[in-house]
């Protein structure tokens, strides 16, 4: 059994990232069970506060030291117009002792969640909740407001509200399909190493 630790950014992604992680989890190593611990939910501009994330880490790590091997702390939030690279270079800086304790995955999705829905193959989901002809969007991290593509492009009445609707479509996005974007595939590779222990 591997168990995570999330720390996420929105309330959208606590009701959804344990769904996300247990059917990436279904496919990487169908064998292992992934346990994932209640997310614990930070406002951005404490995620980015280096004493509320350090406390953050502190209550994941001490967490994780008695769950056996494999055990990791994820970290998700939205990249928005920021540089993944230099966000993940900032965190590990400022927390790299506690870093070094636990196996971890930062993932910055850019520029958001939503763009993850935008990579993957809607039209295949059969939801009652999306268009049946979803377009496919070319390059979905480059989409400036993917929240707002989403709803528009994607579902017919053109309105999405992530604190309710995110799980719902994280339990039909096509996982291979959304590894076009970059980040959700950031966050496939580091589940491929954090389950093959």
């Amino acid at each position: 059994m591997a168990t995570i630790y999330p720390i996420v950014e929105g309330h959208g992604e606590v009701a959804s990232v344990p769904k996300l992680l247990g059917r990436m989890g279904v496919v990487i190593a169908p064998e292992q069970f992934i346990k994932c611990l209640p997310p614990h939910r930070l406002p951005r501009n404490q995620l980015l506060d280096p004493i509320k994330l350090g406390h953050a880490l502190a209550i994941a790590i001490k967490r994780l030291r008695s769950c056996p091997a494999p055990a990791a702390i994820l970290i998700l939030m939205d990249a928005d117009d920021d540089r993944p690279a230099e966000l993940v270079r900032q965190l590990k800086a400022q927390h790299q002792a506690q870093f070094d304790a636990m196996r971890h995955s930062i993932v910055f999705a850019v520029r958001e969640i939503e763009a993850w829905f935008l990579a993957a193959n809607m039209t295949q989901a059969a939801h009652p909740d999306l268009r049946p002809d979803c377009p496919v969007i070319e390059f979905p991290e480059q989409v400036a407001d993917a929240k707002g593509a989403f709803a528009k492009r994607i579902l017919p009445d053109g309105i999405y509200t992530s604190s309710v609707d995110q799980v719902r479509f994280v339990s039909k996005m096509d996982l291979q399909a959304a590894r076009r974007a970059p980040s959700f595939d950031k966050l496939w590779r580091d589940m491929e190493v954090i389950l093959g222990s």
